[in-house]
């Protein structure tokens, strides 16, 4: 019997429906899994529904922190990691597996340190405005500790074996699978109806160029004064952003927040084209929701981003371009049916080529035959 035991002590975002998504493709493949997850996931009844329903699961959720004074109570919070790592000691893994690192998971992988140690790494460096020097310390003490490593393009996985002195064989390019997880009625996308609308999906920060895209916004309206533009996450922006947002209240909304599952899947669907205007990345989860809810890419030609948007038939142009990217999007206006084709082509490499099946089936791969 294969066994895995995966941890994920994070609480929203998208590594929350990738580690679900990744756990039910093991769980068909015959994998027992124990997941160890923080008491705060987002997506808590989906997991607790999924382990009632499955003997071959096991969760136990373990207190974190929603903000920063329970990050410190939690991380002096001994006890109920050293009843989890007995745990997952009875459980008897194979290996650990980290979708994505997580602060707390330090505690486990430290009291777990003979069980081979499997990590998702999402981001090769830290973003630009996102260089936190305590995350960064334990995200590398948790590196150093692993054993194997997933990547999510593959451009990327010499850079990773050669950073941790590892053969290439222990590094395994797994492509972010489709997001069908907000699908929460399961019908398929629609391609016949244009919003006029593009869409900015994800936390904002410095280095995803919402600044760009908007300065970009306001050439477009000078040519498309129907065009709306959607920005939906959390973060901070600048005055200028402000300014620019405020300048056109008819055609540019705002969400800033978490948003819940249950809004994602709409957000794509009002959209025509999901715009990634990145600075700086090794790849974005974004590309792979847009293209499960039939949305085609305009992404910049940073990190793996090429090696993501190119094969569903998304746009790559230069960063830190304006211009360039209205000049883009003006041009795919011209003939909406273009846009259509696009989506279509985008929603087929989804279900076809970026399923979890095939997903789960790497991971095994690296994890038993490598």
């Amino acid at each position: 019997m294969k066994k895995i035991a995966l941890i994920y002590l994070g609480r929203r975002g998208g590594a929350v429906p990738y580690s679900f998504e990744m756990t039910k493709a093991l769980l068909q493949k015959g994998v027992e899994v124990f997941c160890i997850l923080s008491e705060h996931i987002q997506n808590r009844h989906d997991w607790e529904k999924l382990s009632g329903d499955n003997r071959m699961l096991s969760v136990s959720f373990l207190p974190t922190y929603t903000d920063k004074i329970g990050f410190i109570k939690s991380f002096f919070a001994d006890k109920p990691y050293k009843y989890a790592a007995m745990r997952v000691r009875e459980f008897a893994p194979y290996a650990l597996y980290l979708p994505m690192i997580s602060l707390n998971a330090r505690k486990l992988v430290r009291r777990l340190s003979d069980i081979p140690l499997i990590t998702t790494i999402h981001d090769f460096t830290q973003h630009l405005g996102d260089r936190n020097f305590f995350t960064r310390k334990i995200s590398e003490y948790i590196l150093k500790r692993t054993d194997k490593f997933v990547v999510l393009t593959g451009s990327y996985a010499p850079l990773v074996a050669k950073k941790y002195g590892k053969p290439m064989e222990a590094v395994a390019h797994i492509p972010h699978a489709n997001f069908s997880y907000y699908n929460l009625d399961g019908a398929a996308p629609r391609f016949d109806n244009i919003h006029n609308a593009l869409l900015f999906f994800g936390r904002i920060s410095k280095y995803k160029g919402v600044s760009v895209l908007l300065r970009s916004m306001r050439i477009l309206h000078k040519r498309r004064p129907e065009l709306k533009l959607v920005i939906a996450g959390s973060g901070n922006l600048t005055a200028e952003d402000m300014s620019i947002i405020n300048s056109m209240p008819d055609n540019i909304s705002l969400m800033n927040g978490w948003l819940p599952d249950t809004m994602v899947w709409e957000l794509f669907a009002g959209a025509d084209i999901t715009i990634v205007p990145y600075i700086d990345a090794s790849q974005s989860g974004v590309v792979a929701i847009s293209f499960s809810s039939g949305r085609t890419v305009v992404a910049t030609d940073v990190g793996g981003l090429r090696e993501q948007v190119e094969p569903g038939g998304g746009i790559v142009i230069p960063p830190n371009d304006p211009e360039r990217l209205a000049d883009v999007v003006d041009g795919l206006y011209d003939d909406t049916s273009v846009i259509v084709e696009h989506n279509k082509r985008a929603y087929e490499y989804a279900v076809s080529e970026l399923t979890w099946e095939r997903s789960a089936s790497l991971l095994l791969d690296l994890i038993y035959n490598r």
